[in-house]
């Protein structure tokens, strides 16, 4: 098989893409899957209103320019609706596929590395098997396109600067690009900081660069023009708003500000490959493992760049999934120390098996175990017995990518975070809606297919206040809620009320905030997870007048 994957490289890249395909997709359509809000407000409702308004070119959202991000997520989600339906699994099929070609160009740039079949296919399969592309892998944002594209960008970067063939600075300028158009200037972290890496640690690529600074002009003018033209647009088209997003934007990022989240968050988006990371590094400067390939050092230098940047602006985990590129690679490289690192694989074990175990003991708890708790249950103690004993690397790499696919696929939604009861949609059929305070309830523009109306004040609805339409607020809101409706002269009738779980986060604030540890208290007194869910209202808005 090795022989012919050999020749064949093109099947190896296309094998690698299909298996981690089959291995995100999972629940990537359920409606309780894990989301953000940044995800079912923003890039989903963006996509409905560019269809129901007809706009392309700049997305709108609310009545406004959204900008806040670049196009390019937008116009694939509304592409994908367009031709397949309005359905989570249309959308989240994007993100999917941009996961499975993260994994495919490790591969890729494994193998312009080193040459090496095995040293790639194990690169690729640890950038697979963590529990970050598990998750940021099924939730529809641009972090993971990014991070594919920017690394898509440096391996023609890396061919172009191995074999000088001038096709390849191009392709990798109008990557960059495309990435840029993702997520905006974020695209340039792991593509700048894996190509300083590289001249920092190889003589022969910087005396190359410095004999073809011309091209590497026309390849900046070439991205620079490609990246930026949208950005332009926008800001002649829509000057002041542009303006003030931008200086909005800049606020929220909170430049300069050092700080070490990014540690930890790297962590828990690497596990359980964190651990031996950790000891890889650690026999890396101590002389402990040494690698054929000769780049282990760059891949290092690779990683800690790609990771600095976020020490000094606000940051997020799923801001970091570039970084598993370099960390994947790097891992690679010191693969065959894993059977010498059995105390790490234990201590990844270890913390494996109490999280996991804790999510199965819940289940069984709050009375919602079903098959996806008894396959979990069957895959952590494959997992154990696997990392804890001395295993073919592929073992370990495949039942890591098995268990988190069952656990964030198939148990998590068994929690039915955002469910919403079928009722729900003849309430609104036909009717106009409005989302007041809080985009609640967070699926219903998808299951509805309209992007519905977020508003944080009446007026809008008052002046449709003829045609009686619906809004939804949160239990939380709803003094609020009535007070502006006095204000407005609005009168407001509660024609349906029900509960949900909005987050899991509710469950983690226990540790700090009393009101949510009584409910967490409640919740495992009475085996229900009643106590942790939160009442949305849906209302009918009349005219006072009527």
């Amino acid at each position: 098989m090795t022989n012919f994957f050999e020749t064949h490289r093109g099947v190896l890249l296309a094998v690698v893409f299909t298996v981690a395909v089959f291995i995100t997709a999972p629940g990537i359509g359920n409606h309780t899957g894990p989301t953000s809000k940044d995800e079912y407000h923003r890039v989903f409702r963006t996509a409905l209103t560019m269809i129901e308004e007809d706009v392309w070119l700049v997305p709108f959202l609310d009545g406004s320019p959204r900008i806040e991000k670049p196009p390019l997520l937008n116009w694939l989600t509304r592409w994908n609706f367009e031709r397949f339906g309005v359905s989570l699994r249309s959308a989240r099929s994007i993100v999917v596929i941009f996961a499975a070609l993260l994994s495919a160009v490790v591969l890729a740039i494994g193998l312009e590395l080193t040459n090496d079949i095995r040293y790639g296919v194990t690169a690729a399969a640890i950038a697979l098997s963590n529990i970050g592309i598990a998750i940021h892998g099924r939730i529809l944002l641009p972090d993971v396109p990014t991070a594919a594209l920017s690394a898509l960008a440096f391996l023609f970067f890396l061919k172009w600067s191995k074999t000088g063939l001038t096709k390849f600075l191009p392709i990798s300028a109008i990557f960059l690009a495309v990435s840029f158009l993702t997520k905006g200037p974020v695209a340039l972290v792991v593509f700048g900081s894996g190509v300083l890496a590289l001249l920092i640690t190889s003589p022969a690529t910087r005396a190359f660069l410095r004999a073809k600074i011309p091209q590497l002009a026309l390849a900046l003018v070439l991205f620079t023009s490609l990246s930026l033209i949208w950005y332009a647009h926008v800001y002649f088209q829509f000057t002041d708003h542009t303006i003030k997003v931008m200086e909005i934007e800049f606020e929220a990022r909170r430049f300069g500000r050092f700080h070490l989240d990014p540690l930890l968050q790297f962590a828990a988006l690497f596990f359980p490959w964190t651990v031996l990371l950790v000891g890889l590094i650690w026999r890396y400067f101590r002389g402990g493992f040494t690698s054929d390939n000769g780049q282990t050092q760059m891949l290092l230098l690779w990683t800690v760049l790609s990771l600095m940047p976020f020490l000094f602006i606000r940051s997020f985990d799923r801001y970091l999934v570039g970084t598993l590129v370099p960390t994947s690679l790097f891992c690679a490289s010191g693969i065959d120390a894993l059977k010498s690192l059995r105390s790490g694989r234990r201590v990844a074990v270890l913390l494996s098996v109490l999280f996991v175990g804790l999510v199965i003991a819940c289940c069984y708890w709050f009375k919602i175990a079903g098959y996806e708790v008894i396959l979990l249950s069957l895959l952590i103690i494959g997992f154990a017995w696997i990392w804890s004993s001395a295993q073919h690397f592929w073992r370990l790499a495949a039942i890591s990518a098995l268990l988190w696919c069952a656990l964030i696929g198939f148990a998590f939604p068994t929690l039915g975070v955002n469910a919403m009861p079928p009722a729900l949609l003849d309430k609104i059929q036909g009717r106009m809606v409005f989302l007041f305070k809080d985009p609640q309830p967070a699926m219903l523009p998808m299951i509805a297919g309209e992007s519905l109306d977020y508003v944080a004040e009446l007026s809008k609805a008052v002046s449709y206040c003829s045609d009686r339409p619906l809004v939804f607020s949160l239990e939380r809101h709803i003094d609020t809620l009535k007070r502006q409706a006095w204000a407005w002269d609005l009168g407001l009738q509660e024609v349906y009320r029900y509960k949900s779980i909005l987050a899991v986060e509710k469950i983690a604030k226990s540790a700090y905030d009393d009101f949510a540890a009584s409910e967490l208290r409640a919740a495992l007194k009475t085996r229900s997870l009643e106590p942790l869910k939160s009442d949305i209202v849906l209302y009918e808005s009349v005219c006072a007048s009527t």
